[in-house]
C-alpha cells in the first residue's frame, strides 16, 4: 500500500511540473512590466549580491514608487537572479514559475495530509486521497487567474509568501499539530524558520497562527475546548512572539502595519476600503470560477463609500452564505470548512480595512486561491456524490469515475489554454496595455502607458494624442500629465512641461519622477535652488534614485561647488558600482580641476566594471593625454574607437 501511495505521489509531482511548464513555457520570453521597471530594471541595489544582508537592515531599500514595505527575502531572490544573467527577464520569470510550481506541489502534499486526517465520506471519494490532492494542485498550477504571479515578476512577493506559508503550515501539521509524537520538535523549528522567512516576503504570512488555530479546532481529536486543555496553547507561544515582534517592527520602521509614503490612497478611508473589499472578496471568487475578463489594471473597479451600496449588500449576502456553508460543513466535511475559511483569512491583511493603492489587483488573492483550488476539488466530490445517489449508481462504478476524470481533464485543458493565451498579452508593454484598453476603454492609465511606446519610438505626435485620451478618461490621474511634460522636456519645450509636472505632483505626491523631471526643467533654466529642492523631494520618496543624484551633481558643477558634486557622484558609485555615470562624473570633475591622477583612477575603476564602455575609455585617454602619458592615451583612444563601432 505504501509503495502504491509513493508511486501515486511521484506521478502527481510529475504531472504538476509538466502541466505547469506547458502552461507557461510561452511566457518566458516576455518583457519586464509595471513595477518590474521601477523595482528591478532601475534598481541599483540588485546589481551586487553582496548587498543582500543590507536588505534586512536598511528599510530604504524596500521603497518603490513612493510605497514603503519590508520584503528583504524578495529582494534577495531578485539580486540572485541578476547575478546569474543581469537583466535577462527569462531568468527572473523562470524563478517565478519554479516558485509557482513549487506552491502547487506543496498544496498537493498538504491536501494529502488533511484528506488522510479527516477525509470526506469514503463512499463519496471518487479516487484516493493522493489522486484527489493531485487534481486540486493541477487546477491551481494551470489556472489563468494565477498567471499574473508568473508574468508580473514583481508579483513574486505573493508567490514567495504563499511558498513559505504552505511550507511552514505543512511543517507544523507534520510536527506540533500532528497526532504523532516523533520529530515534533524538528518539524516545529523548521516551521518557525519558514514562517519567519515568509514574513520577510510579504505581510500576508502574519495570518498563519490564526489558520493553525482554525486547523486545530476543526481537526483536533478529541474535540475539546481550549479552556479545558490550556496546555495545547503552549505550542502557539513562539509563533505569537515572532508575529508580535514583526508587527512592532513594522509600526516602528514603517509608521504602521502598511506604510505608503506621500499619500497614495490618502483620500480613501478605512471604511471605504473595507466596503470595497467586501466586493473584492466575491470578485476574486468569481474570477476563479469564471476567469474572464482577466485584466492587469483595475481602476474601473471603483470604490464603495457606503455599506448601503447595493453591490456591497449583495457581496455581504454572498459572504454570509459561504460562511454559513463553512459552519454547517465543519463536522461532515471539515476540509471544506477549513479551506473556505483559509480563503478569507489569507485575504485579510491586504483586503480588509487598511487602505492600499488599488482596490483590487491580479495577484493579491494568490495565496488565498490555494484554498479555492481545494474547495473546487471538495465541491466537485460532493456534486459527484449527489449525482451518484440521485442516479443510483454504485460507488465503484468505473463509468462514474471515468466521467468525473474526463470532466476535470476538460476543465484543466480549458484553463491551461486560457493561461497560454493570457501569457501572450504580457509579451511587452504594447500588447499588455492594448489588452487593458480593449477590456476597459475607460482606463486612462492604459492610454498613458501606450504613449510610452510612442515616446520611445520618437513619435511624439501619436504620444500626445494618446495622452489626450488618457487625460479625458482619467482627469484625476497624474501619469498622463507627467508623460506629456516629458515630451515637452524631450523636445526642448521645458517651460510648457513645467505646468504638466506641477499638475502631476498636485494629483499624486508619492511618485518621485515628476519631481525629478520638474527639477530638470529648473536646472536647464538655471533656477538651481528650485531644481535642488525637487531633487531632494524625489530622493525623499526614493532614496536610491541614482538619476536624481547625478542631476544634483550637475547642478553643483554649474554652481562651481565641486566638493558637493563629488559627494553626489560617489553616492551613485556606492549604490551601484556598475553605473558608468558616476565614473564619468568624477572623472570630468577631476579633469576640470586638473587633478589628472585622480581622474585616471576614476576612469580605471569604471573600466574594471564596464570594460566595453567607449566613453570611459575616451575619458581615460583624455586624462592620460593631459597628464603627458601619450602612449597609454593613444591606446585608450584606440579602445574607445573599437567599442564605439
Amino acid at each position: 500500500m505504501k509503495l502504491r501511495e509513493s508511486r501515486t505521489q511521484w506521478l502527481g509531482i510529475f504531472a504538476i511540473v509538466c502541466l505547469g511548464a506547458i502552461a507557461y513555457v510561452n511566457s518566458l520570453g516576455n518583457d519586464f512590466q509595471f513595477d518590474d521597471i521601477d523595482g528591478i530594471v532601475r534598481s541599483p541595489i540588485l546589481r551586487n549580491a553582496r548587498n543582500i544582508p543590507s536588505y534586512f537592515t536598511d528599510i530604504r531599500q524596500s521603497v518603490i514608487s513612493g510605497g514603503r514595505d519590508w520584503r528583504p527575502v524578495v529582494l534577495a531572490t531578485f539580486a540572485l537572479n541578476y547575478a546569474i544573467d543581469g537583466l535577462n527577464p527569462m531568468i527572473f520569470r523562470l524563478t517565478n514559475l519554479a516558485i509557482h510550481i513549487g506552491n502547487a506541489c506543496l498544496l498537493f502534499f498538504l491536501l494529502i495530509a488533511i484528506l488522510r486526517r479527516r477525509p470526506p465520506a469514503a463512499a463519496d471519494m471518487p479516487f484516493s486521497s493522493e489522486t484527489c490532492a493531485a487534481l486540486a494542485a493541477l487546477v491551481f498550477v494551470v489556472h489563468p487567474v494565477n498567471s499574473e504571479v508568473v508574468n508580473h515578476i514583481w508579483a513574486r512577493s505573493s508567490a514567495l509568501a504563499a511558498f513559505f506559508y504552505l511550507l511552514a503550515f505543512y511543517c507544523f501539521v507534520r510536527g506540533p499539530w500532528s497526532l504523532a509524537s516523533e520529530k515534533k520538535r524538528a518539524w516545529g523549528i523548521a516551521g518557525l524558520a519558514f514562517f519567519t522567512l515568509g514574513l520577510g516576503a510579504k505581510a500576508t504570512v502574519i495570518t498563519l497562527p490564526a489558520v493553525l488555530f482554525l486547523y486545530e479546532l476543526l481537526f483536533s481529536t478529541p474535540e475539546k475546548p481550549f479552556w479545558r486543555e490550556p496546555r495545547r496553547l503552549v505550542k502557539y507561544l513562539q509563533l505569537v512572539a515572532v508575529s508580535a515582534a514583526y508587527v512592532i517592527f513594522r509600526f516602528i520602521y514603517l509608521s504602521g502595519f502598511f506604510r505608503r509614503v506621500g499619500g497614495g490612497s490618502s483620500d480613501i478611508s478605512a471604511t471605504t476600503y473595507l466596503f470595497t473589499q467586501f466586493r473584492a472578496w466575491i470578485y476574486y471568487i468569481r474570477l476563479f470560477f469564471w476567469p474572464s475578463p482577466l485584466i492587469a489594471d483595475y481602476p474601473g473597479f471603483g470604490w464603495s463609500r457606503s455599506v448601503a451600496d447595493p453591490r456591497v449588500l449583495l457581496s455581504l449576502a454572498a459572504i454570509l452564505a459561504i460562511l454559513v456553508l463553512a459552519w454547517r460543513s465543519r463536522k461532515e466535511n471539515a476540509p471544506l470548512s477549513f479551506f473556505l475559511c483559509w480563503y478569507f483569512l489569507l485575504l485579510l491583511p491586504e483586503a480588509s480595512f487598511i487602505p492600499l493603492f488599488d482596490a483590487v489587483n491580479g495577484y493579491r488573492a494568490y495565496p488565498a486561491y490555494a484554498g479555492l483550488a481545494a474547495v473546487t476539488l471538495l465541491l466537485s466530490i460532493k456534486a459527484t456524490a449527489f449525482l451518484r445517489k440521485k442516479l443510483k449508481i454504485a460507488v465503484n462504478d468505473r463509468r462514474l469515475r471515468a466521467t468525473y476524470a474526463a470532466a476535470l481533464a476538460i476543465a484543466m485543458v480549458a484553463l491551461g489554454a486560457t493561461t497560454i493565451a493570457r501569457n501572450r498579452d504580457w509579451k511587452d508593454g504594447v500588447t499588455l496595455w492594448s489588452d487593458i484598453a480593449a477590456k476597459d476603454p475607460t482606463n486612462g492609465r492604459a492610454y498613458a502607458n501606450l504613449a510610452i511606446a510612442s515616446i520611445r519610438k520618437g513619435d511624439y505626435e501619436k504620444a500626445d494624442q494618446l495622452l489626450a485620451q488618457a487625460i479625458e478618461r482619467g482627469p484625476g490621474k497624474s501619469l498622463p500629465y507627467m508623460y506629456r511634460g516629458y515630451i515637452s522636456l524631450a523636445t526642448g519645450r521645458g517651460d510648457m512641461g513645467l505646468s504638466d509636472f506641477s499638475k502631476a505632483i498636485e494629483l499624486d505626491r508619492r511618485v518621485p519622477m515628476p519631481f525629478y523631471y520638474r527639477g530638470e526643467v529648473y536646472r536647464k533654466k538655471a533656477e538651481y535652488e528650485n531644481a535642488l529642492a525637487d531633487y531632494d523631494r524625489a530622493l525623499a520618496l526614493s532614496p536610491l534614485f541614482t538619476d536624481a543624484y547625478i542631476a544634483t551633481a550637475l547642478v553643483y558643477l554649474d554652481l562651481r561647488e565641486s566638493d558637493k558634486a563629488i559627494e553626489a557622484c560617489r553616492k551613485v558609485m556606492e549604490m551601484d558600482a556598475g553605473d558608468a555615470r558616476s565614473y564619468h562624473c568624477l572623472g570630468s570633475i577631476f579633469m576640470e580641476q586638473q587633478r589628472y591622477v585622480e581622474a585616471i583612477r576614476a576612469y580605471q575603476r569604471g573600466l574594471e566594471r564596464r570594460s566595453h564602455d567607449s566613453g570611459l575609455w575616451y575619458g581615460l585617454g583624455a586624462a592620460y593625454e593631459a597628464y603627458g602619458m601619450y602612449k597609454p592615451a593613444a591606446e585608450a583612444f584606440e579602445m574607445s574607437s573599437r567599442f564605439t563601432k
